[in-house]
């Protein structure tokens, strides 16, 4: 799994893109909630390549703020899809019920 630390069962995404220095990489995320915390674990992966990035948002209430915030900090530029998602499977089933569903990000000028 993709985490904040490398060990027996997860990686960073640093780790995985070893010999790819300079590159310009996809980030798509959509793992269960856990988007803010592999983003911020994975800061010097955000900071120092070129990306672009979709990212599921509606996992859990205040994702969408939170990443954005997080994103534009770093320089990246960010946008929304389009419309809402109803997320009721979720424990945190809270407002706002209506959420994105994926923030689009790049820091490729």
């Amino acid at each position: 799994y993709v985490s904040d630390s490398n060990s027996a069962t997860t990686t960073t995404l640093s780790n995985v893109i070893q010999g790819f220095k300079g590159e310009t990489f996809f980030v798509k995320m959509d793992i269960e909630g856990a988007e803010e915390f592999v983003i911020k674990g994975n800061s010097d992966f955000f900071q120092q390549n070129r990306n672009k990035i979709a990212c599921c948002t509606y996992h859990k209430k205040d994702h969408y703020k939170n990443i954005d915030a997080i994103l534009k900090a770093w320089g990246y530029t960010t946008f929304p899809s389009d419309g809402y998602i109803l997320c009721f499977m979720y424990n945190d089933f809270m407002p706002p019920y209506f959420r994105r569903g994926v923030i689009r990000a790049t820091n490729i000028t």
